[in-house]
C-alpha cells in the first residue's frame, strides 16, 4: 500500500495522460494508466 500511497502523492512522477507505468518498491508493484484528473490501478503485487 505505500507503493500505492506515494504514486498517488507525486503526481509529477506520472506519466503523461494515456500512458502506463510501472514503480516498484522494495517488495510491491504498482502498473497503473494516467489520465488528466488522476490514475487508474490496473496490477499490483507483493514479492514474497
Amino acid at each position: 500500500m505505500e507503493t500505492i500511497a506515494a504514486i498517488l502523492a507525486r503526481p509529477e512522477s506520472w506519466p503523461r495522460a494515456g500512458r502506463w507505468d510501472v514503480h516498484f518498491s522494495a517488495a510491491s508493484w504498482v502498473a497503473f494508466i494516467a489520465y488528466a484528473d488522476g490514475i487508474e490501478v490496473y496490477d499490483l503485487g507483493w514479492a514474497g
